[in-house]
């Protein structure tokens, strides 16, 4: 019977061995099995326990963390999926001097002669500032979004960083002011995209500025996409959405502005009438709600 313990016992030891050796190696699912397991054998064998749990809870400790996510309540559309860490103030150029003016945005907005001055480098301004969309700082994001649309810049690399800010960027007023640089670049790809934060972002000065850059791109596919927006809660966003069909003239959104001359809100009565005026030539008048 003696015998017969022992070799229960050295089993339970070679295979608290095998969860120690497999403990540095990627095989998690593996070494989880083992660790379980070995919990439920050391009830028997209360003498293995003192050996066997310091390599368990070192396993446990050693689990890697959770990797970012764009946080539930930011409204952004692609909340809930993995968010790419923010750069430091290093990665922003290798120019000394343009980097150091970059980190000046934390605190300071850029003059004028500052912009000329990007707009005389727009390359190598443009990388930076395409860093800059994904700096640490908030004001630094902001800034960058707002300069990309002063200094006029173009290519596949600008238009991939403002996808990758409008889908994830947490800060609500980092998206609103990318959103806003699409109305001077006229990033004519970029109208699916608006449409869908028009329809779904969660900040309503997101979707007040996707209906102000889709009037100005003034492409025709918006016109559902302005339509609903009329039914907004927002009444920024339903004025863009009827200074907007002013600009795209599609004779679909009629009905739609008619309605509108009815809009609890002047401004938006008044934006109604010029839009249809615009679409039809005729005059119309806004229907002043009675008060209730």
């Amino acid at each position: 019977m003696r015998q017969t313990s022992s070799r229960g016992v050295w089993s339970i030891t070679a295979l608290a061995m095998v969860l120690v050796f497999t403990a540095g190696c990627d095989e998690r699912s593996r070494t989880e099995k083992l660790i379980e397991k070995t919990r439920r054998k050391k009830t028997k064998h209360p003498a293995l326990t003192a050996a066997v749990e310091p390599e368990i809870k070192e396993v446990e400790v050693e689990r890697p963390p959770e990797p970012a996510k764009v946080p539930e309540g930011s409204g952004a559309l692609d909340t809930g999926k993995p968010l790419e860490p923010f750069i430091g103030d290093e990665a922003l150029s290798s120019d000394a001097k343009l980097r150091s003016s970059l980190l000046r945005l934390r605190s300071n907005r850029p003059s004028k002669a500052w912009i000329r001055k990007l707009k005389s480098n727009r390359k190598s301004a443009s990388q930076a500032l395409i860093q800059g969309l994904w700096h640490q700082h908030t004001n630094v994001r902001s800034q960058s979004a707002s300069l990309l649309a002063e200094i006029g810049a173009k290519g596949p690399d600008v238009e991939a960083a403002l996808r990758r800010s409008l889908r994830t960027e947490p800060d609500s007023d980092v998206r609103s002011i990318a959103c806003k640089a699409l109305v001077t670049l006229k990033f004519r790809s970029f109208v699916p995209l608006l449409i869908e934060l028009l329809g779904r972002d969660g900040a309503h000065s997101v979707r007040s500025n996707a209906a102000y850059a889709l009037g100005t791109i003034g492409d025709k596919r918006a016109t559902d996409a302005l339509i609903g927006a009329l039914s907004d809660k927002e009444t920024w966003v339903r004025l863009r959405a009827v200074t907007a069909m002013r600009r795209v003239r599609n004779k679909k959104a009629v009905p739609s502005l008619e309605r509108a001359l009815s809009d609890p809100n002047i401004l938006v009565r008044q934006a109604a009438v010029r839009s249809l005026k615009a679409i039809t030539g005729r005059r119309y008048s806004e229907r002043t709600p009675r008060l209730q």
